[in-house]
Formats: structure tokens, sequence, C-alpha cells
């Protein structure tokens, strides 16, 4: 295939407008002019050879094949994230209850400590799977997600610890039954109770988890809300499609 210069695409970048016009319009519906403009650069040949230039320093290794705007981790890996990561916040959402319906509100006049620790177990448990999951995605934004709930959780280790919470060689936590239950229940409450608590930090990350996850999952889409089309594709996919 023969060479291509280096200004081929400036030169050309009239071209490069003509041809994807119609995909970019505001209310997402190809004007009459975009559509015959898109017909005669694919009559006259402007189109094809456009593509025949990307491919040629594909081929070169010049030019990376790049998809603008897809997920890197798959619908499945998301979907799994965002489920755990639902059940985190609800755990949170829980343990930050306030008023008569908090496992921290008194029961004449004694906080009930096994209600608190099955709260605070299903905490555990759900940020472990959030854990799991989230080590799994390739998305920067996830992972950058993922440890900022593990350095959150060591910034409280000291104070954890001394509840019977530890955090293990894979950044999960574990609970000491006993030891939590002998644990004075005003400690377990600034920790798990309150703005500014543990748990409250926990649930602002998972929160920003879960926006990441929704980002990249509607990177898979091929139109917006609006109608509007969104470019998943890259040159050569379309160029495929077309010949």
């Amino acid at each position: 295939m023969a060479g291509i210069s280096t200004n081929y695409f400036a030169q050309n970048s009239g071209s490069v407008g003509t041809l994807f016009s119609s995909l970019n319009t505001s209310s997402g519906v190809s004007s009459t002019t975009s559509l015959l403009s898109d017909y005669y650069s694919i009559r006259n040949g402007s189109y094809k050879k456009l593509l025949t230039a990307y491919y040629d320093k594909l081929d070169k290794g010049e030019v990376e094949s790049v998809s603008n705007s897809t997920s890197v981790d798959s619908t499945k890996t998301l979907a799994q994230i965002k489920s755990v990561t639902t059940d985190l916040s609800e755990a949170t959402s829980d343990l930050l209850e306030k008023g008569s319906k908090s496992v921290f509100s008194k029961k004449d006049g004694e906080y009930d400590m096994n209600a608190i620790y099955d709260s605070v177990k299903n905490f555990v448990d759900s940020y472990n799977e959030v854990i799991e999951e989230g080590s799994k995605a390739s998305s920067t934004s996830i992972e950058r997600s993922t440890n900022n709930l593990i350095n959150t959780t060591s910034a409280n280790a000291k104070n954890l610890a001394k509840l019977g919470i530890k955090i293990g060689s894979d950044d999960k936590l574990t609970i000491d039954e006993k030891v939590f239950k002998e644990s004075s229940a005003e400690a377990v409450k600034s920790m798990f109770n309150g703005a500014g608590s543990y748990a409250y930090n926990v649930a602002a990350k998972a929160s920003q988890m879960m926006y990441n996850v929704n980002t990249e999952a509607n990177k898979s889409a091929t139109y917006g809300s609006s109608g509007s089309y969104s470019y998943n594709y890259s040159a050569g996919n379309i160029y495929d499609s077309m010949f």
C-alpha cells in the first residue's frame, strides 16, 4: 500500500469534517445537506482515501486503533461492581441512620450490641465484596475509587482494631465478634454513625465509585438520552461496516 505524508490529515481536514458532520448535529438527526455531502464524499472517493490512509498508517504502527469512548471493562464486570457498591451504600446508610430507626438508638437506656454487631458485620461483608470486585476493574477511575476506599480504611486502622476489626493483607476486613461486643458502644458509634465518621467517609467513597461505574457503563451506549449520536467507534470500525 502506498505511503502517505504526515500532513495528510491536516490537508484533508475539510473532508474529515464533511464525512462526520452528519453524525454530530444538535438534534441527533442528519440534515439533507449533510447526507448529500456524505454521499458525494463516498462517490468521489475521498472517504475511501481517508480510511485507506488511516489503515496504511495503522499497518506501519504509526497510529493506534482507538475506540473513542468504550470502557475497558466488560458490561458484566461493571454490573457486578455496581451491585456490590449498591450493597455497601445500603449498609452504610443503615449505620448512619438517625433517630428512633437508628441501630444506635437505646432501648430502655441500653445499646443493643447484638443488633449493632449485625449491622457492622453486614457493612464488613459488603465492603469486602467491593474491594474484591473493584480490584478486578481495569478502568482507571474505578481503580482509583477502590484505592480511595482502601486508603480511607487504612487511615482508621488503629481505631478499627480496638473494635476487633482488622485489615488483612488482601485489604479486606475481618471482625472478631467477641472483641466487638465487649467494646464500648459509644466508641463503635463514633466510628460508624454521624457526619465525619469512618462509615460516613466510606459512604462518600462508595458514592464516587458508583458514579464512576455508571460513567464507564454509559460509554457502551451509541445514543445519548437526547437521541444525539455518541462516537463509540474508531474510524476503522466505520470503514469496515461500509465496505
